[in-house]
């Protein structure tokens, strides 16, 4: 029988890809003011033009 257990040492544990990325986004976002105020500005743009009252 073989022993699979492995102990990890999460401090020596290399950065992957996606934590960062999400310090380049970090960033970003902030230059937009924040990621809510980013993703709010783009939610504005997908929605239909209100009709114009007369």
């Amino acid at each position: 029988m073989q022993d699979t257990d492995e102990i990890r040492e999460y401090g020596n544990e290399p950065e992957n890809s996606w934590n960062r990325m999400r310090g380049i986004l970090k960033e970003v976002f902030a230059e937009f003011g924040g990621g809510e105020a980013y993703l709010r500005e783009e939610r504005s743009d997908f929605q239909s033009p209100k009709p114009e009252q007369t």
